[in-house]
């Protein structure tokens, strides 16, 4: 570990953080606890440590709704643009489909996400 990360994970220690055993899956440096929150020093990556595969699925769960929820705003707002230029009723009608649809599936993430 001779990078700037290093200098980083020093002033953290030095802060109080913890040294783990653990490493980072990405890139394998040791990861640090700093004030309830596991990271790595290198690549900034939060890590959640997890006991077994149920913890892990529990864990990636909020996480991929999190980008569900990201990239259906992103169509949403694709879909919205696209509306505005539109003249043909047909053409309108398909994407007022496409959007009840979008903003359906929003609606139910959202409510997975709480609970």
């Amino acid at each position: 570990m001779s990078e700037e990360y290093v200098k980083k994970a020093a002033e953290l220690l030095k802060m109080g953080a913890t040294l783990l055993s653990d490493t980072c899956p990405m890139c394998n440096v040791p990861l640090i606890r700093f004030r309830g929150d596991v990271f790595c020093p290198k690549c900034g990556r939060k890590i959640i440590l997890v006991r077994g595969e149920s913890e892990a699925a529990a864990a990636r769960t909020p996480i991929a709704l999190a980008d569900v929820e990201e990239n259906l705003i992103a169509k949403i707002l694709d879909v919205n643009v696209r509306l505005a230029s539109m003249d043909d009723l047909d053409d309108i009608k398909k994407a007022g489909e496409v959007m009840n649809i979008l903003l359906k599936t929003l609606s139910l993430v959202r409510k997975l996400r709480t609970g």
